[in-house]
């Protein structure tokens, strides 16, 4: 494995980063083979999810984001990048495929979180002017930040917290979208998300063509139960920077203790494969009240 020792100059933070984000790819190239199992297999996230909080914990203080506050302090637009491809792996790692029918994944409580901070570090970035040196992944990680912050809304308490947090990503995605036709993509795909039927976006089960059109079983569906990806992960090992006051929603999430809907630590089936579904069928794009366009 690559060290600072190999760079002219060790004591340079980009030296640094550079072995930590080899770590992380190394780390990301193994959730990658098992996201691209067979459906029909099932595959334990637990390992993989104690390397990535080993990972962001080994982190010394010079490459930890600094968004425990309102207001970020010692930015670093190259450590804001490498915390980026963190948090969007966690939040891929915690979404799971909803019901038939529904399009939205359910996300993890750790996958909320994560598109959260994902929000603080573009706006940030926007703050600076700097999301013009991004390279173009960077609006596949605010894709899957901002389906994350979909499923969140689902909870009335914390709709309005995720709508802000969609905003500020929208925002970035469309700054993207001048410079990279992939970011263009999804913010057309979002476009037409707008106009998804709620009850096939959340999985409203009240719904004529939902199953026994049970009410209770929406709220299991949509809302947060007692549930979390790891019986030996707590959430917040995932994210040793982070405090109430990093954004209004993780206010919200921690405050009550919300814990997202993802009953096992087993991935199915290949999210990406369903992103280029849900992005390419015309029968997947409304979204009655969805204020997301200022």
């Amino acid at each position: 494995m690559i060290s600072v020792d190999d760079f002219p100059d060790p004591s340079d933070i980009r030296a640094d980063i550079f072995v930590r984000w080899v770590k992380l790819t190394e780390i990301m190239g193994r959730i990658s083979k098992m996201l691209c199992i067979r459906k029909d297999t099932c595959t334990s996230t637990a390992p993989l999810a104690s390397e990535l909080v080993n990972w962001v914990q080994s982190l010394p203080d010079r490459l930890q984001l600094q968004i425990g506050g309102d207001r970020t302090t010692g930015f670093n637009r190259d450590v804001h990048g490498l915390n980026l491809v963190y948090l969007a792996t966690i939040t891929l790692l915690n979404l799971r495929k909803n019901r038939a029918g529904r399009i939205l994944p359910k996300a993890g409580r750790p996958a909320v979180v994560a598109a959260s901070c994902i929000a603080r570090i573009f706006e940030d970035y926007m703050a600076r002017g700097s999301v013009r040196f991004l390279a173009g992944q960077a609006g596949w990680y605010i894709a899957v930040a901002i389906l994350a912050l979909l499923h969140a809304r689902g909870d009335p308490h914390l709709q309005p917290f995720a709508d802000r947090d969609i905003r500020t990503l929208r925002t970035a995605l469309r700054q993207m979208a001048s410079l990279w036709h992939s970011s263009k993509m999804f913010d057309l795909g979002f476009d037409k998300l707008v106009a998804v039927d709620p009850a096939r976006m959340v999985g409203d089960d009240s719904s004529p063509d939902a199953p026994n059109g049970d009410g209770a079983a929406a709220d299991a569906e949509t809302g947060f139960e007692d549930a979390d990806l790891a019986d030996d992960i707590n959430c917040l090992d995932y994210f040793p920077c982070i405090t109430a006051n990093t954004s209004p929603l993780i206010h919200a999430v921690l405050a009550d203790d919300k814990v997202m809907p993802f009953e096992e630590l087993h991935w199915p089936v290949d999210l990406t494969v369903r992103l280029q579904e849900f992005f390419t069928s015309p029968d997947n794009f409304v979204f009655d009240d969805f204020s997301l366009q200022g």
